[in-house]
């Protein structure tokens, strides 16, 4: 980070970042000289990199706008508005990027790749416990659940279990976990399939899924008639192949 920092302050260097940004094309292998890897704000648009959490006061009106609109706002090239944040943060600064597989307002790639058999769902989704998290943190299995099965009936409920349980766990190897069967750790959720749905927005990441009526990690009762229990840590960290 601090040679971010000084990267972004030396003219000439934020200058070369500016244009690899606006021109450099993705290359394979990334860490060959001249190499790039996946450039995001080419993929999404400023429109769609938006700031999720910065550490300062300062900037808390920034949380939950995108890097377009607070260039509008500023009267600034967006490119300026995302480099003066990071250094006027030092770094301590998220960004959300929408759009990878799909924008606001249609989700079209998401779609077709969940439906695919091979596909398992998970969410890569994480919180620091301050700003504005990914919505996908709390809504990626309800939505999967409430939208794309019962509304869109693009899979079967049981297809949209099996992607989020056995497949995963076989996937990576991790023994005892995802099926239902004596031996197995325990951990299990009752979903009513009526009501189960995601409400989390990107400016409201945080609001409760429905319809999740009991919640148990490795025996342990975490969520009870929609209550969750936030002072038990019930949770381990798994390995593949068993080792625990």
């Amino acid at each position: 980070m601090p040679k971010l920092l000084e990267r972004l302050r030396h003219a000439e260097t934020r200058a070369q970042i500016r244009r690899d940004i606006e021109t450099v094309i993705p290359s394979w292998p990334s860490w060959e000289p001249g190499g790039w890897p996946h450039n995001l704000v080419e993929a999404t648009g400023w429109d769609n990199v938006w700031v999720i959490w910065v550490a300062s006061r300062t900037n808390k009106a920034c949380e939950g706008k995108s890097v377009a609109r607070l260039a509008a706002e500023l009267g600034k090239d967006p490119f300026d508005v995302a480099a003066d944040l990071i250094l006027e943060e030092r770094g301590q600064i998220l960004a959300l990027y929408i759009g990878v597989s799909g924008d606001l307002d249609e989700q079209w790639a998401l779609r077709q790749i969940v439906q695919h058999p091979s596909a398992s769902v998970e969410t890569d989704a994480f919180s620091l416990g301050h700003g504005k998290p990914n919505p996908a943190l709390v809504g990626s299995f309800p939505r999967i659940l409430g939208q794309y099965v019962r509304d869109e009936r693009l899979m079967t409920f049981a297809d949209a279990i099996h992607k989020m349980t056995a497949l995963s766990a076989e996937r990576l190897q991790i023994q005892d976990r995802g099926v239902l069967c004596e031996g197995a750790w325990a951990d299990i959720t009752v979903v009513d399939a009526e009501t189960v749905g995601d409400h989390s927005t990107y400016l409201d990441p945080d609001r409760p899924p429905s319809g999740i009526d009991y919640v148990l990690i490795n025996g342990i009762v975490m969520v009870d008639q929609g209550e969750t229990d936030t002072t038990t840590f019930a949770g381990q960290v798994l390995r593949a192949q068993g080792r625990r």
